[in-house]
């Protein structure tokens, strides 16, 4: 039986891992997060699921974090948040923790299977790659101003992870826009994308990837059967001002987040 362990498995892109997941009767599944109470009123009845195992506690726990990782196959890494924060180093963090976890587990046992790591990252990080190209829009958009301080943080959460790559057999999952839309279909690809992919497609995309072992080492995007129909949330497009503004008047930003704006 296949095990799975999933980090951040209350966030959009864990829930989706996680209902992709359920639906396979083969898969053993660890979860990890912040909070017991509200994965479990995400998913009423996930506690008495024989083949889920849950781990509550804190990125920092690596003790707990190594338990959670020991003996899987693949882990999922989707700690992250959808807000361009200066000077954000919430992917680092979690880089340091994956790895430093695993390595616990080396020491304490050498031949220990050590398991692919499939981390979410953005397609926004590769914009020189991809096709079609982004237009210059897009490219001030999504690489210049509003994403500015997130993409430099996963790209070094990637370099991270790539100095450990002769043991740690890592892939980068690189969605664009995801809306909480149903699952549309979807190809893997390391330029092909599209602009809007569902989290059902996403979640069902990175466990593709783990259980295919071409897509070890690379950067992996996702190209939807049905673009066109992936319905967009209007509120989506609260984040991308805010982190136009963190971009290029920070303090305003800063004052804004003190008063909950």
């Amino acid at each position: 039986m296949p095990s799975y362990a999933i980090l951040g498995a209350t966030g959009s892109t864990g829930s989706s891992i996680l209902a992709h997941l359920l639906t396979r009767a083969d898969a053993h599944i660890n979860l990890y997060v912040r909070s017991h109470a509200k994965l479990l009123q995400q998913n009423p009845g996930l506690e008495d699921k024989k083949h889920v195992r849950i781990f509550a506690g804190s990125m920092d726990d690596i003790s707990l974090l190594a338990d959670c990782v020991r003996g899987t196959d693949a882990v999922f890494s989707t700690v992250a948040i959808n807000e361009n924060v200066p000077h954000m180093r919430i992917a680092q963090h979690a880089a340091q923790c994956v790895v430093a976890a695993l390595s616990n587990n080396l020491v304490a046992d050498p031949s220990a299977k050590v398991p692919r790591v499939v981390v979410l990252s953005a397609a926004s990080i590769a914009a020189s790659v991809l096709d079609p190209p982004l237009s210059a829009f897009e490219h001030w958009m999504f690489v210049t101003a509003a994403l500015n301080y997130l993409n430099d943080d996963l790209r070094h959460a990637e370099a991270y992870y790539r100095m450990h790559s002769k043991w740690l057999p890592v892939t980068f999952a690189q969605p664009a826009n995801i809306a909480h839309d149903k699952a549309r279909g979807f190809d893997l690809s390391t330029t092909k994308y599209s602009q809007r992919i569902s989290y059902a497609d996403l979640g069902a995309g990175m466990v593709q990837m783990a259980d295919d072992e071409q897509w070890i080492g690379k950067r992996v995007t996702l190209k939807s059967h049905e673009e066109d129909k992936v319905k967009q949330d209007i509120r989506d497009l609260g984040p991308l001002m805010k982190g136009v503004l963190a971009h290029y008047l920070p303090s305003i930003y800063w004052i804004g987040r003190r008063f909950g704006l």
